[in-house]
């Protein structure tokens, strides 16, 4: 169990006054970078023709010398499902597409707002 377990405060599982001994998720299968299940390309149920690459963002991390990688058309596809969306394979490339040109602009117009503020 890590300190900064979401699940976890001193009264025990957040919003019930249960004592939890143990953290209820299994941390190993999460990234602690950003809290993402590690292997999130794994799904028998997915068509293979989903890309599995992924692409490097132009938007550097906190430590500026990495960037943000987009998902790759699979791991879309995979959140998708995960959280009840009616995706469907045939969409997904453009999907993926959109989400990146919309991040990748929207980081062009932070740094214009930025600049303009000299931060």
């Amino acid at each position: 169990m890590t300190s900064e377990c979401p699940m976890q405060n001193k009264e025990g599982a957040k919003g019930d006054n249960v004592d939890v001994k143990e953290c209820p998720i299994d941390h190993s299968k999460f990234d602690t970078k950003n809290m993402m299940e590690k292997d999130l390309q794994k799904d028998e149920n997915v068509n293979d023709a989903l890309g599995k690459n992924r692409v490097k963002s132009s938007i550097p991390k906190d430590d500026i010398e990495d960037h943000w990688v987009y998902p790759s058309e699979q791991m879309f596809f995979n959140a998708m499902k995960r959280k009840g969306y009616p995706a469907q394979e045939r969409d997904i490339g453009n999907l993926v597409t959109v989400h990146n040109v919309v991040n990748e602009q929207c980081w062009v117009e932070i740094q214009r707002w930025e600049k303009k503020f000299h931060w």
